[in-house]
């Protein structure tokens, strides 16, 4: 038994030791909060609004990946799967030019692939309207000339080949050319129901969704192969459809009004009354874009308040968007974990991030550590962001009002 001892003693430290390495890989993604830290960072913007990190992430939701699988149903065995390829394909190369422009003029982007296709959200400074005018529209003609050249290509490929890069093209011209007709979902469509005032994007919608399911059954009759598309572009308005209805049902039940209601009291110093409202309107709420603003009011109430548990639940809910550099390192320092919030914002600080909120929570928790030194080279540093008054507040909340002067 005694020799046999050694032997069993190393295979359980080789287990120890790949366990230990597996969590390492899979930290990140195991821990919400290590998640969140790497999702603000990502979001970090300097004082010119411009992002520090220009990253561009990609995600593929589960109800793009099922709607291209259905659409490549009638095309038989592995249908489904050059179905969802190509339909990828489409999708990014009209997004594509968009992210390269966004990352151009200093933004960071996420391409989120739905049930109705892409979706690309832009952080930093907002977009003037002609620059946001030709980031939108700038896709469609990359679509067009894509499919210009696979129709080219098509023609030196094999028979086994052609048919399909044939089929690519015509997606992809199908597609560029769809997003210059007048209604929702496509891009000018979108651009013209900015403009004007509810109810005409509903009725846009509504018609766009009629057209769609009625034009794709005639596409389809015509070139068979464009089936997917039709149901994907009927997918979107749909999905559209749904986004106008369920935020005009919030508008009826006064949610909207709830919601300011519940920030201003946040904003005036009562956390407890803006995260008990704000929970209330969360369980009528429906629009995905209120629910967000609401659950933001309840993580800062819960910050507020210094109830963790609460905080925890409420950054969870929030959608990747909303998280953002102070708001992550809030709730760190609101769970005592205070170590890893000022490491959070001095990452921020070493990538170029500025502003007025995340720099008055780093002097406060250097303050409250007792980090002087560095909280007046803090305070130094970014004089310009902060006045003398609020850095005399600071002073005073951190270490007393003995000390604010």
């Amino acid at each position: 038994m005694s020799r046999l001892r050694p032997d069993i003693e190393s295979a359980a430290a080789r287990r120890e030791r790949t366990l230990r390495a597996w969590q390492h890989l899979t930290h990140d993604r195991s821990d919400p909060v290590e998640r969140w830290k790497r999702v603000a960072l990502g979001r970090a913007v300097d004082a010119g609004g411009v992002a520090v990190d220009r990253r561009v992430e990609l995600r593929v939701g589960l109800g793009f990946t099922l709607t291209a699988a259905l659409a490549g149903l009638p095309f038989g065995r592995g249908g489904p799967v050059l179905t969802l390829i190509g339909l990828t394909l489409v999708v990014l190369v009209d997004e594509l030019p968009r992210v390269l422009l966004l990352r151009a003029w200093g933004r960071s982007s996420s391409v989120v692939l739905g049930s109705g296709g892409a979706v690309t959200e832009s952080f930093g400074r907002r977009l003037d309207a002609g620059r946001a005018a030709l980031a939108s529209l700038s896709g469609p003609p990359a679509n067009v000339l894509l499919s210009l050249g696979l129709v080219a290509l098509s023609r030196r490929l094999p028979a086994s080949l052609a048919g399909y890069v044939w089929t690519l093209a015509l997606w992809h011209g199908v597609w560029g050319a769809a997003q210059a007709l007048p209604f929702p979902p496509f891009r000018v469509g979108n651009a013209l129901a900015a403009r004007v005032r509810a109810p005409f994007p509903a009725v846009l919608t509504v018609f766009s969704a009629k057209f769609l399911l009625l034009g794709g059954l005639v596409l389809s009759k015509i070139f068979p192969s464009a089936f997917p598309l039709a149901i994907l572009g009927a997918a979107r308005a749909l999905h559209d459809f749904f986004a106008i209805y369920v935020t005009a049902l919030d508008a009826k039940r006064g949610l909207p009004g709830e919601a300011r209601l519940a920030e201003r009291l946040l904003d005036t110093g009562e956390p407890a009354r803006a995260m008990a409202l704000a929970r209330r309107a969360l369980g009528r709420c429906r629009s995905p874009e209120l629910r967000a603003r609401l659950w933001r009011t309840v993580a800062w109430g819960a910050i507020g308040e210094g109830d963790a548990l609460v905080a925890h639940g409420a950054v969870g809910a929030l959608p990747a968007r909303e998280l953002d550099v102070h708001l992550v390192a809030a709730y760190l320092a609101a769970c005592n974990r205070a170590d890893e919030a000022v490491a959070l914002l001095e990452q921020a600080r070493e990538r170029g991030q500025r502003a007025p909120q995340t720099t008055k929570l780093l002097l406060e928790l250097l303050l409250r550590r007792g980090e002087l030194a560095r909280g007046r080279a803090v305070a130094r540093e970014d004089a310009a962001l902060l006045s003398h008054d609020e850095l005399r507040a600071i002073a005073a909340s951190a270490l007393g009002p003995a000390s604010a002067g």
